[in-house]
């Protein structure tokens, strides 16, 4: 019931959205923040929206993150029939016990899994995260984790420091994890983008880096201080010079 309420008023905002902005060109569409692979396929009456309600062109990136646990296959049946185009997975790690210590709710054959039932479906602009700066690492599992990543031959990979939020569960155990210093955790970035270009992969944005021709549309709007709408709980937007964004509740 809920995800139906909220899938309603998405739609709305959209419609309302695309009748004050005068259907303007859209080149890209991205379903990020949270897990937006939850809504199953309600994602498709929402992209039938933003087409009607906008002006997308022909050979719109549209992207799509999900998380790889579970069967993947309905998901990725919906996405094939939005028209979606690119996949985000959040792999995060190759380590199934710094997955359960994250709090993920999948395993690192999972993400394989996920990755080779994508491809099945026709995907093959696909996407993953890998966190680093985590519990108990050094360059040895780091490598071990950038290893795991690209044994799924992504055309893109984007990796973030793991920063501890305040009122999170993981920052109330915080106490208790091994996590390198600022030191060591800039030596694993550094090392991180020095091996992932010598694979082949171009470190075109902080934490992006991507195979030849394969950088994210979205990414570089936000890189150039380009114009893009957000819509939905806690969405920011950046349009005719203001920046605004949705309140964190969807009610």
């Amino acid at each position: 019931e809920q995800l139906n309420s909220y899938t309603k008023g998405l739609i709305s905002q959209i419609k309302a959205w695309g009748g004050r902005l005068c259907r303007p060109l859209v080149d890209t569409v991205y379903f990020g923040g949270g897990t937006p692979s939850l809504l199953g396929e309600r994602i498709i009456p929402i992209i039938g929206a933003v087409k009607a309600a906008f002006a997308v062109s022909d050979g719109a990136a549209l992207t799509l993150e999900i998380n790889p646990a579970g069967n993947s296959d309905n998901i990725l049946s919906a996405a094939k029939k939005a028209g979606v185009t690119r996949l985000s997975i959040g792999a995060q790690s190759g380590n199934n016990e710094i997955l359960s210590l994250l709090g993920r709710t999948h395993k690192a054959e999972d993400t394989l899994n996920t990755v080779k039932a994508a491809r099945k479906m026709g995907f093959d602009n696909i996407s993953l995260d890998l966190m680093i700066g985590l519990h108990d690492s050094d360059l040895s599992t780091l490598k071990a984790d950038l290893d795991f990543v690209l044994s799924a031959e992504p055309y893109h990979i984007s990796a973030y420091i793991l920063k501890t939020e305040k009122n999170t569960l993981f920052y109330k155990k915080r106490d208790s994890l091994n996590l390198p210093d600022e030191d060591e955790t800039a030596e694993q970035y550094l090392y991180m983008c020095r091996y992932l270009e010598e694979k082949g992969f171009s470190h075109y944005e902080i934490s992006n880096f991507a195979k030849e021709g394969k950088e994210g549309k979205h990414n570089l709007k936000y890189w150039h201080c380009e114009e893009y709408l957000g819509i939905g709980p806690s969405a920011h937007s950046f349009l005719e010079g203001e920046r605004f964004y949705y309140p964190r509740d969807s009610r």
